[in-house]
């Protein structure tokens, strides 16, 4: 044992260790090779007996399939229901034969495979009589064959059944036997590793009691050595001699000791010089700070002049009183005050910012430290104060706060380290995005963000230019709890320390997603009035509005529809009363002709100027009236025009509406199609039903053959009537299409009323001129010539616009 105690204690802790592994490592190789054992017991399981009772169990169903393909067989009487049913009893067979195929591979017992010969043998007598089944349905012998099903063959299919019973109670045998075999197992493992932990347990408790022992036993001399030394007891030493750490410390303890016995003497008289400088030090801190000095009690002692002038007291005042008579009634009396003064005769430190009252009871705010000072035997005596006056810093920082929190409560606020990790935030922010505080603290900014962003330089740009100390503002989109859109106006502002460098990013933030959400649905509706306009102007008067807004913006979705609607009443009115407006053009051509050989004969011969003065105005007041007359022939094809486009969007709307119809008739056509072919199923279960009645069966049989014969001519007649409905609403679609055609003409027309009316208006204008030249030469004959020409000119124009109205 001398050997091992003199071991180091790494190697002791090593030795214990490895002891204690070793067992675990010969226990965990027992588990692996058990846990591996059950493993093959599970997969043999699955592959030797579930695997086989799901084929067992697709093999009973296809044999109650073809059972019942027989069945359907017997119950047909068309060829192409015999030959459908005859198909799908030669696919059962083949689908059967894949199955026992695929399972002899999974055999792998004796009686597996003498129920799976009896299984072929009872399918191969099946198949027999089966033939002679569907031979005499097939020459529609129904009730012979149908009486041979219910009994021979029935049979056959009864022995069929007890072959595959058989085969899946074998495989349920197999697998409880697999099971009991891992049970035993699972039992004597679990034996054996309790046994075995039981005695690593025991090896690992003696090992580990023997190195606690030496080790607790060493340190305990080790500390009682210390523990002496603590006291003052420089001359004790420590009894431990061994070679290892322990001993080694026990070695360097003592020398310690010894230095330390030496060194006491000279500190002693070290502490005298340190002592008068301490003192020194205490005076200097006097003149330039507020001190005070109590008495382990709270009682004053004495004050420097700093600290009477700055709560407006004289040293008679406070001298002999309690530290309370500085500090608020209610704080004195709580136990939070009492334990402040508990702390201090403990010889504990105390700092920090207090609130004191001054003479008068004024506010004063100091930034203090309480210390304890101890006598020479290590006892607290007395307690001095060191204070400065802070109180127009403690205002201003109060003023601050104000209005922080005045801030705190208007908007949101969220706080970042420079890396971007949530530190806090405030209830608005939280309400805004849906957290809670713990949901996100700790968590890094890119939580808020779209992910796409957060991998983009954009996004490292943006911290580093946060980390440099420079603002950053904006609108910005976040994503809140749930992946909800939110938008918010903020302003990410770094946060400098007292030495100018940034520290933290404090973000307040402004919820603008009504705001954002309002501006969206804004430019979606102007998008899509912007895109109805311009087909409007391109003269397609079908595109309406059809988006889905609130107040304002429905009601200007409303107002351009409905302007829509309108002019292509116009354009159909225009359309209309062009021949109107081609007979006024005729007329003022008749006019503008007898106008022009007025004119002329005024300009042969001056000597005839009154009687040709009479003529040229008779022909002005014919032309004034031909202008009023094409103007309200203008009027009324615009009126036309607008009656036109109303009938135009009625039939529109109608053509409409019989679309609609059309469609609701060929949904109800389909119903009635789905209908019949439900008919036609609920029939053939009837048939089923009426030949598993046998004779009493019969005539419900027939019946239901006559009702699916009406089902299959109501399914084709359904099909011939859906046709004519799809036909009908092609058609309906292509007057659509033309009524969409007159609309673009109809725009034609309005331009050519527009051009009639400018002429008009000219035409008007010319009458006016004419009209004053006639005055002019009333009032003097010289200047006819002059009025003759431009009485010729205007009688030009006029005609040749006329002439364009044809």
């Amino acid at each position: 044992m001398n050997k091992f105690d003199n071991l180091p204690t790494g190697k002791k802790l090593l030795v214990s260790f490895a002891t204690i592994l070793v067992f675990f490592l010969v226990l965990g190789v027992l588990s692996v090779v058990g846990m591996r054992w059950i493993s093959d017991r599970m997969e043999s399981m699955y592959k030797i007996n579930l695997i086989p009772i799901k084929m067992l169990g697709d093999l009973r169903e296809r044999t109650q399939r073809m059972s019942a393909y027989v069945s359907w067989h017997i119950l047909a009487y068309d060829s192409a229901t015999v030959a459908k049913q005859a198909e799908g009893i030669a696919k059962i067979d083949a689908e059967i034969v894949d199955i026992v195929k695929a399972y002899d591979h999974v055999i792998v017992s004796e009686a597996e495979r003498t129920y799976v010969g009896q299984f072929m043998a009872g399918l191969s007598e099946y198949k027999e009589v089966r033939g002679k089944v569907l031979e005499l349905s097939k020459n529609f012998s129904k009730d012979a064959a149908s009486e041979l099903q219910k009994t021979a063959l029935a049979e056959k299919l009864d022995k069929i059944h007890q072959a595959v019973d058989g085969l899946i109670k074998e495989n349920e045998q197999q697998a409880k036997d697999s099971f009991e075999a891992g049970q035993m197992v699972s039992r004597s493992g679990t034996i054996g590793v309790i046994l075995f932990c039981l005695l690593a347990g025991g090896v690992g408790v003696f090992v580990s009691m023997r190195v606690t022992k030496f080790l607790v036993g060493g340190l305990n001399d080790v500390l009682k050595a210390t523990q002496e030394l603590q006291k003052g007891n420089l001359a004790y030493r420590s009894t431990v001699n061994s070679n290892e750490e322990i001993g080694q410390l026990a070695q360097a303890f003592n020398l310690m000791a010894g230095t330390l016995e030496q060194a006491a003497a000279k500190q002693a008289e070290a502490l005298k010089a340190q002592a008068a400088e301490i003192m020194g030090i205490t005076n200097a801190i006097g003149k330039s700070q507020a001190t005070i000095e109590f008495s382990l009690d709270g009682t004053v002692q004495t004050a420097n002049d700093n600290f009477l002038a700055t709560l407006g007291y004289q040293l008679g005042e406070i001298k002999g009183q309690h530290h309370r008579m500085f500090c608020d009634p209610a704080s004195t009396s709580s136990g939070e005050y009492a334990a402040f003064w508990q702390k201090l005769n403990r010889g504990e430190f105390e700092a920090g910012v207090y609130r004191r009252l001054g003479k008068g009871g004024k506010e004063v705010w100091t930034q203090a430290s309480y210390n304890p000072i101890l006598d020479a035997a290590g006892r607290v005596y007395k307690v001095i104060e060191f204070a400065t006056d802070v109180t127009a810093d403690k205002t201003r920082q109060a003023d601050v706060e104000g209005r922080l929190k005045a801030l705190n409560k208007a908007q949101a606020v969220i706080e970042f380290n420079l890396d971007g990790t949530v530190l806090k935030a405030n209830d608005n922010f939280l309400a805004t995005l849906g957290y809670q505080l713990g949901e996100i603290k700790g968590q890094h900014h890119r939580m808020f963000c779209d992910p796409g962003y957060t991998s983009s330089s954009e996004y490292a740009a943006f911290w580093q230019k946060l980390n440099r100390g420079e603002f950053e503002a904006g609108v910005y989109r976040r994503l809140g709890k749930g992946g909800k859109d939110v938008w918010i106006q903020a302003s990410y502002n770094p946060i400098l320390d007292a030495n100018g460098k940034v520290y933290k990013v404090v973000k307040f933030a402004t919820d603008i997603t009504s705001q954002k959400k309002a501006q969206a649905e804004l430019e979606a509706c102007m998008a899509e009035a912007q895109q109805s306009l311009g087909a409007m102007a391109q003269g397609d008067l079908t595109h309406a509005m059809a988006g889905t807004y609130q107040g304002e913006l429905e009601k200007m979705k409303s107002s351009i529809n409905a302007a829509l609607t309108n002019l292509s009443s116009t354009i159909a009115t225009v359309r209309d009363a062009v021949d109107g407006v081609s007979s006024g053009a005729e007329q003022i051509t008749k006019g503008n002709e007898d106008l022009s050989q007025r004119t002329s004969e005024q300009a042969s011969a001056l000597e005839e100027t009154s009687a040709s003065m009479e003529e040229m105005t008779s022909t002005v007041k014919q032309n004034a009236d031909n202008a009023k007359q094409a103007n309200q022939l203008a009027i009324a094809a615009r009126d036309t025009a607008d009656k036109g486009g109303a009938v135009t969007k009625k039939a529109v709307d109608a053509m409409g509406e019989i679309n609609k119809s059309s469609k609701q008739i060929a949904d109800i056509i389909t119903v009635i199609d789905e209908i019949a072919f439900q008919t036609n199923l609920l029939a053939l279960n009837a048939a089923v039903e009426a030949a598993r009645a046998g004779e009493h069966g019969r005539g419900f049989a027939v019946v239901a053959a006559e009702v699916r014969n009406l089902a299959q001519r109501s399914a084709t007649a359904a099909k011939e009537i859906k046709g004519l409905i799809n036909e009908s609403i092609q058609r309906v679609t292509d007057g659509s299409e033309l009524v969409h055609q007159s609309g673009k003409t109809l725009e034609e027309i309005v331009t050519a009323v527009k051009r009639v009316t400018d002429i008009i208006a000219e035409i008007t204008a010319a009458s006016q001129e004419q009209a004053s030249g006639i005055d002019q030469v009333n009032k003097a004959v010289m200047s006819m010539d002059e009025t003759t020409q431009q009485n010729a000119a205007l009688v030009e124009e006029t005609t040749s616009a006329a002439q364009s109205m044809k």
